[in-house]
């Protein structure tokens, strides 16, 4: 049995939400301007840091996307843990967060933790796998002069941690809905949904 110092309180777990109909879509969401949290105002997965009651980072990632957006998930529809990761490099205290890939069928409805979350966005995977909509802007007002690869949102840009797991995850599971938006744009066509 764990004793309370065991546990690293400082993980964290997200889950990126995959939904299959109509279209393949991925849930992100954007968090409420707070001064004490250094993600405030950005796009991100629903996710957490580790309680001391949780058994699991898993149970970590199932409490916190039910607490934040009030989707039940179920470990039927895991299809993947990926390695753990630092997030917040740029605050010299990265947290490790590990990632969990769901797919659902069709959209869950939400139910947004409105003190923590101010909205929710689907974002259509065609459009966050196309290259031609992901371009470079300055994401820190402490080094302007810095450019960040960012996918342009309903309400600002989804980058960092967030932005790199996106990618991880395309290249990793859904390789060819990039591959149509390649085909697409040599016939002519360029296949974005925002």
């Amino acid at each position: 049995m764990n004793s309370p110092q065991s546990i690293t309180i400082s993980e964290a777990a997200v889950a990126t939400i995959v939904t299959c109909r109509p279209v393949p879509e991925v849930l992100v969401l954007k968090r409420n301007a707070n001064p004490q949290d250094p993600w405030s105002g950005h796009y991100a997965f629903p996710g957490g840091r580790r309680d001391q009651e949780d058994p699991s980072l898993l149970a970590t990632c199932l409490r916190e996307t039910f607490e934040e957006c009030g989707i039940e998930l179920s470990t039927a529809h895991l299809v993947k843990e990926y390695p753990c990761r630092p997030a917040g490099n740029h605050l010299n205290q990265p947290v490790p967060v590990t990632t969990y890939l769901f797919e659902l069928p069709e959209q869950p409805r939400l139910r947004l933790q409105t003190s923590e979350i101010s909205c929710a966005e689907w974002l259509y995977l065609d459009y966050v796998a196309d290259r031609e909509n992901i371009i470079e802007r300055p994401m820190s007002p402490r080094c302007p002069e810095v450019l960040f690869p960012c996918i342009p949102a309903t309400r600002g840009f989804v980058w960092g941690f967030t932005y790199e797991t996106l990618m991880m995850v395309i290249a990793d599971r859904y390789r060819h809905i990039g591959d149509k938006n390649r085909e697409a744009a040599v016939a002519g066509g360029k296949g974005k949904s925002a």
